[in-house]
């Protein structure tokens, strides 16, 4: 290389080769339904207790041993009502959602909390032989909570990484089947 010439920078990551941790997750699941007359519930609930239990001593962590991008806790419910409006065949349907928090990376110096939030929506439609109308409403609240997503994980550490749950949102979608 002639002298003065840029030379191209090269960046030398440490390589680590082997399993960096080893886990365990106690949980427990459940989901309940209960259908009456033209009334239809359904519940579900997610417990997580994710863990490193052992680290390998070349792969640097923090203090928190607990498993990134594994909400803690997470909760569901909804309630649908079937109808008949003018003869056809129609529904009316809420629902509520908790997602429970977590973090985003494994060293607690770059990442981020997430999680922690809730999601709620109000739909209704009918249907009429192969047609189909339905409306909703999402995030009634308009709450703001950061989704489980990674987006750029080269950013991580130089800025605030997030992605945050849609606005208020309507929508309407017409169908026809064939």
């Amino acid at each position: 290389m002639a002298q003065g010439a840029i030379r191209p920078h090269r960046r030398r990551w440490p390589a680590f080769r082997g399993k960096p941790w080893r886990c365990r997750n106690f949980g427990f699941e459940a989901e309940a339904s209960y259908a009456s007359g033209p009334w239809r519930v359904d519940a579900n609930l997610l417990i997580n207790d994710p863990d490193i239990v052992r680290a390998d001593p070349g792969f640097p962590l923090s203090g928190d041993r607990r498993l990134p991008g594994v909400a803690d806790f997470t909760a569901g419910l909804n309630v649908t009502r079937d109808l008949t409006v003018f003869g056809v065949p129609a529904y009316v349907s809420s629902s509520l959602g908790y997602i429970g928090s977590s973090t985003l990376a494994l060293s607690q110096s770059i990442s981020s909390n997430m999680g922690g939030y809730f999601t709620s929506e109000l739909s209704l439609g009918a249907r009429l032989g192969g047609w189909a109308i339905d409306a909703r409403v999402t995030n009634l609240g308009d709450a703001s909570g950061d989704t489980f997503n990674y987006g750029n994980p080269f950013l991580l550490g130089r800025v605030e990484v997030s992605t945050p749950q849609r606005p208020i949102t309507a929508s309407v979608q017409v169908t026809r089947s064939f």
